[in-house]
């Protein structure tokens, strides 16, 4: 296996799962001090964001994990699949799968198609924490009077400009 993918699946899998145990710290805490789960007064809108991002957080987190055991367990018995592949490709030669390599073969794209869903799943939820997130800040931004139009300005004179203009008070 390749280091640059070493290196880079370790640094997102750690990215990741720091971001989700910060991520539920926060958002737990912040549940319980403000007393969202059991305050009737508090908005529905945002106990819902609340626990939307709990459950990102731990996406993240699942996410996380998957990705690290892929690297440790997975990756050197597909990489070896993979040269056997090319070995035979070179040999022009077809490949015949033992039945425990056609398990594991099968069972390895099952867990990348997982994870990809868990993957889409993370980003939709986003989506949609984006879009409570937006509404609550529409609901509890003030109203905003809309601008008017200033006054016209008069083409004629007033009596007051014409009183005064012609007043003897210079």
């Amino acid at each position: 296996m390749p280091v640059l993918q070493i290196i880079f699946g370790v640094l997102i899998s750690v990215v990741l799962l720091s971001l989700g145990i910060i991520g539920i710290r926060r958002h737990w805490q912040g549940l319980l001090e403000k007393g969202t789960l059991n305050d009737p007064i508090k908005s529905t809108l945002t106990r819902k964001i609340q626990f939307l991002r709990l459950l990102n957080s731990s996406l993240m987190i699942v996410l996380s994990l998957m990705l690290a055991s892929a690297l440790v367990w997975l990756e050197g018995p597909a990489q070896h699949l993979a040269d056997l592949r090319d070995a035979a490709d070179l040999a022009g030669k077809k490949l015949q799968y033992s039945p425990e390599q056609w398990n594991f073969a099968t069972r390895y794209a099952l867990y990348w198609v997982s994870f990809l869903s868990l993957l889409l799943l993370l980003v939709l939820l986003g989506g949609i924490d984006a879009i409570l997130s937006l509404r609550n800040f529409i609901k509890k931004s003030p109203k905003v009077n809309p601008l008017k139009a200033p006054a016209p300005i008069p083409t004629e004179p007033t009596r007051f400009f014409h009183r005064n203009r012609f007043s003897n008070d210079n």
